[in-house]
């Protein structure tokens, strides 16, 4: 379901027991490992890029949200 959130949302707000925890661009909020940490769950595109940067077997220039742009990053 973030992946649908990713692809046509423009901002965000990421709500932890009624308090706001995140707030902002799709971008920025999505891709936060807060969201791992506070176990909501990340774009299968953000968690592959962190575990190929962990992995040291790319680096990439920023962490993507979609598929499109984890393609684009992966080209390069």
């Amino acid at each position: 379901k973030l992946e649908l959130i990713a692809e046509y949302a423009q901002n965000i707000l990421v709500l932890d027991e009624g308090k706001i925890i995140l707030s902002g661009k799709a971008e920025e909020v999505l891709n936060n490992k807060i969201l791992l940490e506070k176990e909501i769950g990340m774009t299968q595109y953000s968690i592959l890029a962190y575990e190929l940067e962990k992995a040291r077997k790319v680096e990439l220039e920023e962490i993507p949200i979609t598929k499109e742009k984890t393609v684009e990053l992966l080209k390069k």
